[in-house]
């Protein structure tokens, strides 16, 4: 159980990414004018065909230091392209996973036997009895003024709670195989005694908890207002789903190595023998489930298992690294990460849960995130999250800029970004990015004028990679984004983002 847990903490979790930083032509990053830029993308004056890009051939090869050598930044790598005649601009919306798409996903997962639908927002009289008991106690001892109620506010919850007493039943009904129909669960956030807390209120669709014998789940919630416009629910605006199967081994991403099937490494040859085309095929299996075949494609796989390369968990002691036993792993895995398609060209590829959560005025609007971990067994987790709905084309032949323009930005603007962060993060230590894909795609910015929920697909120029922090006392933390870091290297991040339009940075916290 303790997978699940995590899997719906993360549910309900949100990542702030990079800060917002200057442009070429700005002091600091505004929202773009979203239909002067579609103006601009028309202009040939403004730019090159994709054809006309002065893109490289080979390998790209750039390093620079800066900050007196503290600030070290490397890029080794091919730049891709999409293979079209031209890449367009189209809108994009929040979305959230259909009964429709749910059922087929629900039975491609489990074609025989059906999990059982566990309630997890569930409580009979008793309980309701109890609360109130506690709720009359707090409203004439005033301890409710601890929490910082009022006595108002007490009164409304004894109500709420006296008008969910009549409808509660006296006992739970016995579990029911589930059928993958989700239901709305309307609950209310507790404290430790379960007593409901003013104003901490959730709403959300929730097929969850449905077990075969407590051993694999899913989980599917979507956004609960239906206007999508209310900001105190923000939060929960986006649609995420999980699958866990809690029998497989709990694989790590330490020590992942990236891969394109075409071989396996030594350590691995004999116990992973599913291959890669048969654990892909598992994968583009569920999206054709949906009815989504076709949408998707792999952006990166790895190669994961369930000891890291061997090696257990070491330890940092007085500033120093000590590394744990090596055992060596005895299970392997696949691990694919997707990107959803527009005409054929790639959207921007996101590795971390979360991407872009916008301000405290904005809905929030991660980027999509779909992965993938199959092993021999099959498909042992699914973490798919935020979905977006790609509308229509509102610029056919997007006009761009150069490859050496996008690079003069790229190596300007990487300062800007990362220098700061000497100052702040690591005021005795040194930064190095290392660039290893340079990548032409889609990637969704805000609308600035809208309600928050739509956007377009620009074309944009995606840098990933990975960073390495080193502390004063020798401690590494890697591929930080925000105030989120890792104690080794994860799947490559974005670690810059350009628009292919207007030479403008892609901040990757507010999405403009």
């Amino acid at each position: 159980m303790k997978r699940f847990t995590a899997i719906l903490l993360s549910i309900f979790t949100l990542f702030a990414l990079t800060a917002c930083q200057p442009t070429p032509e700005a002091a600091v990053v505004v929202q773009k004018d979203t239909d002067r830029m579609v103006e601009q993308a028309a202009n040939m004056e403004n730019g090159q065909t994709l054809s006309d890009l002065s893109i490289p051939e080979g390998r790209y090869v750039l390093d620079n230091e800066t900050a007196g050598g503290r600030l070290k930044i490397h890029v080794d790598t091919k730049v891709r392209k999409p293979d079209v005649d031209s890449i367009p601009i189209r809108k994009a919306a929040i979305t959230v996973f259909t009964q429709e798409q749910v059922t087929g996903i629900f039975n491609y997962l489990f074609p025989d036997e059906k999990p059982i639908n566990q309630s997890y927002i569930r409580e009979t009289k008793a309980d309701i009895e109890k609360q109130i008991v506690l709720l009359r106690q707090r409203l004439e001892d005033k301890s409710y003024l601890n929490n910082g109620q009022t006595e108002d506010e007490m009164l409304a919850l004894i109500a709420a709670a006296e008008e969910r007493y009549k409808t509660a039943p006296e006992t739970l009904p016995a579990p029911a195989a589930s059928d993958g129909t989700m239901t709305l669960y309307e609950g209310q956030a507790t404290d430790e005694n379960g007593i409901s807390i003013a104003g901490e209120t959730s709403r959300f669709y929730l097929l969850s908890a449905s077990f075969d014998g407590y051993t694999r789940g899913i989980s599917v919630s979507t956004a609960f207002s239906a206007s999508l416009r209310d900001l105190e629910s923000a939060n929960h605006k986006s649609g995420v789903l999980s699958y866990w199967d809690n029998s497989t081994p709990a694989y790590t991403t330490k020590g992942m190595l990236r891969t394109d099937g075409s071989s396996l490494p030594e350590a691995a040859q004999g116990k992973l023998t599913i291959s890669y085309d048969e654990a892909k095929a598992l994968c583009d299996g569920f999206f054709a489930a949906a009815r989504m075949d076709g949408d998707f494609g792999v952006g990166a796989a790895f190669i994961v298992d369930d000891k890291g390369t061997g090696l257990v968990d070491g330890r940092w002691e007085n500033g120093k690294y000590i590394e744990g036993l090596k055992n060596p792993a005895q299970n392997y895995a696949w691990q694919f990460y997707y990107a959803r398609m527009a005409d054929n060209i790639p959207i921007m590829l996101n590795t971390i849960a979360g991407g872009s959560t916008g301000s405290e005025f904005q809905i929030s609007w991660n980027y999509e995130y779909i992965c993938f971990t199959v092993d021999n067994n099959g498909i042992a987790s699914v973490h798919w999250m935020s979905p977006i709905a790609v509308g229509d084309v509102v610029q056919e032949n997007a006009v761009l800029k150069s490859f050496p323009e996008i690079m003069g930005v790229f190596e300007k603007m990487v300062r800007v970004q990362y220098e700061p962060m000497l100052n702040t993060r690591y005021p005795d230590g040194n930064i190095e990015i290392n660039v290893d894909d340079i990548e032409l795609c889609l990637m969704r910015v805000r609308e600035p004028n809208g309600d928050g929920t739509t956007g377009l697909l620009v074309p944009a120029w995606v840098f990933y990679g990975h960073n390495i922090a080193t502390h004063s006392t020798g401690e590494q933390s890697f591929d930080f984004s925000g105030g989120i870091a890792y104690r080794w290297p994860q799947a490559p991040i974005v670690l810059f983002a350009i628009n292919a339009i207007d030479g403008s940075v892609i901040n990757f916290t507010w999405g403009y």
